[in-house]
């Protein structure tokens, strides 16, 4: 999401929008989020500084691979996908509050993932995993 609010901040202001969409992938926005999760040093990161409520800095990271993640719809089991959902609400509410300030209307769409419109698939695959 980095990227969505870099794009946010230099490019769509100079076309005046009422609305801005934000299309949202569950699947790996959520991981793309996070430097430990991600493990691409071809990206730059928000991370959090300090206290949860701290400002939110850019920083690099390894290297790793893509993908989608199932583990996106349980509820975070450790401190890396707790930071990691920390760091996207927390983009969200930045490009939110920016928005507004320019008196336009933010929205956030999610993208469909495989698993959800071939469910068949994503249960078997769910039942051969335990």
């Amino acid at each position: 999401m980095f990227a969505s609010l870099q794009i946010l901040r230099h490019r769509v202001w100079d076309y005046s929008p009422d609305m801005m969409i934000l299309a949202f992938l569950t699947g790996n926005d959520v991981r793309n989020n996070s430097r430990a999760l991600q493990r691409d040093d071809r990206m730059p990161y928000f991370v959090h500084k300090g206290r949860a409520n701290a400002r939110i800095l850019r920083c690099a990271a390894d290297f790793g691979e893509a993908g989608l993640d199932e583990i996106v719809y349980r509820e975070p089991s450790d401190d890396t996908w707790r930071e990691a959902w920390k760091v996207t609400e927390d983009l969200l509410s930045l490009m939110n509050k920016e928005t507004r300030q320019r008196r336009a209307t933010f929205m956030v769409v999610t993208l469909s993932n495989g698993d959800q419109v071939q469910v068949r698939r994503a249960n078997a695959r769910h039942r051969a995993n335990r």
